[in-house]
């Protein structure tokens, strides 16, 4: 899918009601499928990250909509300003009255040939909603005529889940804690989903939901995932750049000592001699993915069952038989892999309470995870990864993945995240995932990016996907196209913004110093402090030459800048014209 454009009619967090953007635009919308991220930058409060909340609040609640399953007292009960309980209504939104429009890529039998220079965006579907306040929002299909020939735009319910993301994808380096909650609370959902079909003994394959938010719980997920199942050259980023060779070893422990009650219906199927035998009215935890489970132990090069934990310990060496057995069970798929590490860590907010659960669903206040019970201690846990030890370029030395810093794991989930979603029809929010990254990461991380989401056979499909990043990184901004840098700002009070093209800044392949000025307004390229100890020196008498060969001494205890660059050119001036005078 591809965004094309955003309005507000009400307000949300600092975007006010009347607020517009437009992602594509007559300069950019003829490279719709080319890999394209928009990086959204600005000052602190400038409302560049309340774009990326606002996208996850919208496809939140329309997930919430038209999601089959739901858990109870999920809902408000009674109608809409005429409430009995509190819960969600779908007439009730922030915002409450928007219009979102995007480009889906409807699958077919496409084939190359049909996207060439000329691709016209009429071929896939042209999505709105459109929400009014205190209504509940409508899905258009708004070239339905062109596309198929129905003259209806309006889609029903069942259409309607076809033409929303594959997967809504998330990851903040952390210091944004608010994008998190629409994706916080889905887990919860996603949790009493598989809750509620195991103790109905009902199939359960996987989510419903398409909500992925990816924090450190995923560390091991995300890395096992991708090492074990995609092809060695979509890994060449984490050895160019971690030094990272493989995953030398690594285990996995399942708890299977939760039961849970079956459902009253089940119940009532159950022989009256039978309604006293734990076995029979009640369900293990894990049971209801046994399946996986096995498959996961068939992969394994040792395994056991303790019996004094009541635990199952799956130890890895991961060689050449290693691969092809997961190759073989998990279908070749990294991403079929991680959606079981997925649904086995969800398992382990099976401690939350019911009420824990309902005030965060009902909650509007934006921190509300902090108030929420946190997840079990790991011999607590229905699932955790133990022992993960990596192969480390030149490194004979045992490392294990709790040992990589802030920044490698930042990297690990960033580019890691756009190769498991890499073949869907998604969109990705990142969060200023750069924070911990050294500039030369941070100069090569969108053409990394590039790299991971493009395909072998550069098909123009490849980025059926969306990408927005935040970002006060001027590195970043460097390696993006001025159309698609979107500078945010406050002008009285209220939130604008304009490309790097409508300013007439070139972005790509600018000096990042220039881009510091003209973006973030930074004219200095140094630090306040050095630029003090200049303005002092620069006050200092240079009446002779020896008071300037004593400034030039005191200079030298700064490294190189424009600006001490400047600073001695003004002195070796002063010191040629003292040298005229003798």
């Amino acid at each position: 899918m591809k965004l094309k454009s955003l309005k507000l009619h009400s307000q949300f967090r600092s975007l006010q009601a009347g607020f517009e953007i437009n992602f594509l635009n007559d300069y950019n919308s003829s490279e719709l499928w080319g890999f394209s991220p928009y990086c959204l930058v600005g000052r602190n409060g400038s409302g560049k990250s309340n774009i990326l909340e606002v996208l996850a609040e919208i496809f939140y609640h329309i997930e919430c909509i038209y999601l089959d399953f739901k858990p109870d007292g999920f809902n408000g009960e009674g109608k809409f300003k005429k409430v009995h309980t509190d819960g969600f209504f779908a007439e009730s939104c922030n915002p409450d009255a928007f219009e979102l429009e995007y480009y889906y890529y409807i699958k077919g039998d496409y084939s190359r040939k049909h996207y060439n220079s000329d691709y016209n965006i009429g071929q896939d579907a042209h999505i709105r909603i459109e929400k009014k306040v205190n209504e509940s929002p409508k899905v258009y299909w708004l070239n339905r005529k062109e596309c198929v020939g129905i003259e209806k735009t309006l889609l029903e319910r069942i259409e309607v889940k076809y033409f929303l993301p594959d997967f809504i994808v998330a990851y903040s380096s952390g210091e944004n804690q608010i994008i998190n909650l629409p994706f916080f609370k889905m887990r919860f959902i996603q949790y009493d989903e598989y809750l509620y079909r195991l103790i109905k003994d009902l199939d359960y394959i996987k989510p419903e939901s398409r909500f992925v938010y990816l924090d450190e719980y995923y560390n091991q997920a995300v890395l096992l995932s991708i090492y074990l199942l995609r092809e060695k050259k979509s890994l060449l980023p984490f050895k160019n750049e971690l030094g990272l060779d493989d995953i030398k070893s690594f285990r996995l422990i399942i708890k299977q000592e939760e039961f849970e009650k079956v459902h009253k219906d089940v119940f009532q199927t159950i022989p009256i001699v039978d309604r006293k035998n734990k076995n029979k009215i009640t369900r293990e935890l894990t049971s209801l993915i046994s399946k996986s489970i096995e498959r996961l132990k068939a992969c394994s090069t040792t395994s056991y069952y303790n019996h004094e934990t009541k635990e199952w310990i799956l130890d890895y060496f991961v060689d050449k038989e290693c691969r092809k057995a997961f190759k073989f069970h998990f279908a070749n798929d990294a991403f079929e892999l991680f959606r079981t590490f997925q649904v086995l860590l969800n398992l382990n907010n099976y401690k939350t309470p019911k009420k824990i659960k309902q005030k965060v669903y009902h909650s509007k206040n934006i921190y509300i995870n902090q108030d929420v019970i946190p997840l079990p201690y790991d011999e607590e846990r229905i699932f955790r990864f133990k022992n993960v030890i990596l192969k480390k370029d030149k490194i004979n030395e045992v490392i294990y993945t709790k040992s990589l810093s802030d920044g490698e794991y930042q990297f690990i989930h960033s580019i890691g995240l756009c190769l498991l979603f890499r073949d869907t029809n998604s969109l990705f929010l990142l969060d200023e995932p750069e924070t911990h990254f050294n500039p030369d990461w941070r100069s090569n991380f969108i053409s990394t990016l590039k790299d991971c989401l493009e395909q072998e056979d550069n098909s123009p499909l490849d980025n059926r996907r969306d990408l927005l990043i935040t970002s006060h990184s001027p590195f970043i901004v460097s390696d993006c196209k001025p159309e698609n840098v979107i500078i945010f700002d406050k002008h009285n009070k209220k939130v604008v913004h304009q490309t790097a093209r409508d300013k007439g800044i070139r972005t790509f392949g600018t000096s990042v110093n220039i881009l510091t000025e003209e973006i973030f307004g930074k004219k200095e390229s140094i630090s306040k402090l050095s630029l003090e100890i200049i303005e002092s020196i620069k006050g200092m008498p240079l009446n002779s030459i020896e008071e300037i060969i004593e400034a030039k001494e005191q200079a030298r205890v700064l490294g190189e800048s424009v600006e001490k660059v400047l600073l001695f050119r003004e002195l070796i001036i002063k010191e040629n014209e003292l040298k005229k005078l003798e």
